[in-house]
């Protein structure tokens, strides 16, 4: 540049390329060269020799030497809060950063972006309370993204790291709010965008609804992306998470790079790319599992995941019970037969260490699986006891085999006990949070083992009017399943106290809503003749047409419940009403309904199946799997599907991205061919 070599304004707009180049650095996971980078900047902005003039504007009232006073300020304060965030935790320079006033570059780029979260605001009150207004707006500019656009374009060429990102998260979610399903280039950019912003919930809540809605395509291309950015160095957490929420998109191929990369990060230690901040071991460890377990069943990488799980059960002092669910839920998703002995030897060593305690329930798990595999005593595996015995009880059941009639007394005793404890308490207005559901475990004592001997304690359960919805929620919701048979010693009592059953405290922090419960009560009601099918309609379709929560309950009821032939066309007509609404879980839950509705063939039913077949070819994976698994649902229940909707099925078993999607498919297919 032909300026003076001594001039304060060369000085300057050198500490603007290294503070740029900071920043670069920053992002690209160099933190000593950043930090470097910024010492520099604070070295050249002390002892500045004359700044050159230039013209201002006529409309100001301050020259070319307060502005350029105003970029030292900025550079130097905005260099020393990088150097601060990368230092170490003793360090005490934020004090300065903290008690200092904001330069004025902050405070103008702050004034930038109001008018485009403004915009945000107005636009969203005009569609709650003038949502019938005629009125549009004509202009080219976008009034909600262009003022965030341009505060961001300020903090990338200042070099404010903070800002920036936090512009970035903010025009992210714009572009997201403003796309339509088609604009996948405006999506691909929204979540650009949220990851390099480092807004991690936002992000996380749009993969998972990109994923189950739509469009996919821009998830892909930005899983695409990571796995490139993951062959020059080691991921960061939020592009971590973009793997972990896509694993079923991937191919098997970018499944197992998703792996390698993974287990990069899970020995990772200190500043990651792209951050100013350490993560901590056991933070790191949770989402590196997280994301291990969700990609090992499309990976083929079982072993290699295997052997690095074993390896940090076994060399962790004291497995934290966080670790120990993670490990768990990873092995349900191991396929045992393409591991080796070895590997499986290590993973029961440790769960011979834990039997005992709280890690009682993981270690059963594996050692029930792995210990027929291999010529090992019976002693490696101890019992467990109380409402635990019953659990396993009812899985040894579902197995095949017969209880020990010891442990089935033992097992009833320990129900009964604490099914009197929640009553007592309850009458006393205590309430407990965790804990194993008891009356649901009970119910199912019952109506799969014939336990008569839980039969009293719990109708007295779910006839005391003390116990709280979210303790009664479990065992009614299973209870009410049309498949579920209730035994006449159980239904009695029932019918008898049912007034004093389908009433109980709503405790708003222990269930979710009360309106579950009252639709689990509608199920059962029916199911035993309490309520008659034409209340039973009445309450639903007043369902039908409240909250997305609302709704929901109302679709679950008619999933649910087995109605007298003369209510098929409600129901259908209820149902093809939900699959139109805008709320995606919704949408749905409709179509699980209308794929899985038996009805005698009326016209009505062939506008049912034309509406599955128009959600079959949803984007995303939640309408799609819904469909399916109705459909499926009605195969079971010797139900048929016409040739169209077979046709669809089998294109998505060729052609829809999601392998959850595609195997669904392939078994739909199978059970209607009755060919494998």
């Amino acid at each position: 540049m032909e300026m003076e070599p001594e001039s304060g304004s060369l000085a300057l707009v050198r500490a603007a390329l290294d503070l740029n180049r900071a920043v670069r650095l920053l992002e690209f996971g160099q933190q000593a060269e950043a930090s470097i980078a910024a010492s520099r900047v604070i070295g050249s902005l002390q002892d500045l020799g004359e700044f050159e003039r230039f013209p201002t504007s006529d409309g100001i009232s301050w020259d070319s030497d307060t502005v350029q006073h105003d970029l030292v300020e900025a550079f130097t304060l905005r260099s020393k809060r990088l150097l601060s965030s990368l230092a170490a935790l003793q360090d005490n320079s934020w004090v300065e950063l903290v008690r200092s006033r904001p330069a004025w570059l902050d405070v103008r780029s702050e004034r930038r972006a109001i008018p485009g979260l403004s915009a945000v605001l107005t636009k969203q009150y005009e569609d709650k309370y003038n949502a019938h207004s005629r009125s549009i707006t004509i202009g080219g500019v976008d009034k909600v993204a262009a003022p965030i656009e341009a505060s961001l374009f300020n903090s990338e060429l200042s070099g404010d790291f903070g800002d920036l990102t936090g512009r970035r998260s903010q025009l992210g979610m714009a572009r997201l709010l403003s796309a339509s399903p088609e604009d996948s280039d405006l999506i691909r950019d929204g979540i650009r965008l949220l990851r390099q912003g480092r807004a991690k919930k936002q992000l996380e809540s749009a993969l998972s609804h990109l994923l189950l809605v739509g469009p996919v395509q821009p998830l892909l291309d930005q899983a695409a992306t990571v796995l490139a950015v993951g062959a020059s160095r080691t991921i960061n957490s939020l592009e971590l998470l973009v793997l972990r929420k896509t694993a079923e998109l991937l191919t098997q191929a970018q499944a197992a790079t998703a792996v390698e990369a993974a287990l990069r990060y899970l020995n990772e230690t200190g500043h990651e790319a792209g951050s100013t901040s350490s993560i901590g071991q056991w933070p790191r460890i949770e989402e590196a599992w997280k994301a291990i377990a969700e990609l090992t069943p499309f990976s083929a990488s079982d072993e290699a995941i295997a052997k690095a799980g074993a390896s940090m059960l076994l060399t962790t002092e004291e497995t934290p019970y966080l670790l120990s669910r993670l490990i768990s839920s990873l092995f349900d998703k191991l396929s045992w037969r393409d591991i080796t002995p070895s590997t499986q030897r290590d993973w029961l060593d440790w769960a011979a260490r834990n039997q005992d305690g709280e890690f009682s329930d993981v270690s059963s798990e594996i050692i029930d699986q792995l210990l027929p595999k291999h010529s090992l005593t019976s002693t490696w595996q101890q019992r467990p006891s109380g409402i635990q015995l019953a659990e396993r009880l009812l899985i040894e059941h579902g197995q095949g085999s017969t209880p020990d009639e010891a442990e089935l007394t033992a097992a009833v005793d320990s129900l009964a006990t604490e099914l009197e404890r929640i009553r007592r308490d309850a009458a006393n207005h205590t309430y407990s949070l965790g804990g194993r559901p008891a009356a649901r475990i009970a119910s199912f004592m019952v109506t799969q083992l014939k336990v008569g001997d839980l039969v009293a304690p719990l109708a007295n359960f779910l006839a005391d009017t003390s116990v709280s919805a979210s303790d009664k929620q479990g065992a009614i919701d299973h209870l009410s399943y049309h498949s579920v048979p209730i035994p006449s010693i159980l239904r009695t009592p029932l019918i008898e106290k049912w007034d004093s059953v389908k009433e109980a405290p709503d405790q708003r922090m222990l269930v979710h809503d009360s309106v579950e419960f009252l639709g689990a009560c509608l199920r059962l009601g029916v199911k035993i003749g309490t309520i008659q099918p034409w209340e039973f309609a009445a309450s639903v379709t007043e369902l039908a047409a409240g909250s997305p929560t609302e709704r929901l309950v109302a679709l679950r009821c008619l999933a649910n419940t087995r109605l007298p032939e003369q209510q098929d066309i409600w129901a259908v007509t209820v149902a093809i009403q939900q699959a139109i609404s805008d709320d995606s879980v919704v949408r749905a839950n409709a179509a699980f309904v209308l794929a899985r509705l038996r009805t005698s063939e009326t016209p009505l039913r062939a506008v049912a199946d034309e509406r599955v077949r128009t959600l079959l070819q949803s984007d995303g994976v939640r309408t799609p799997l819904f469909c399916l698994r109705g459909l499926t649902s009605r195969v079971g229940d010797g139900g048929a599907i016409s040739g169209e909707l077979l046709a669809d099925v089998e294109r998505l078993a060729d052609e829809h991205p999601a392998t959850t999607v595609r195997e669904a498919a392939i078994e739909l297919a199978s059970a209607v061919s009755g060919k494998p």
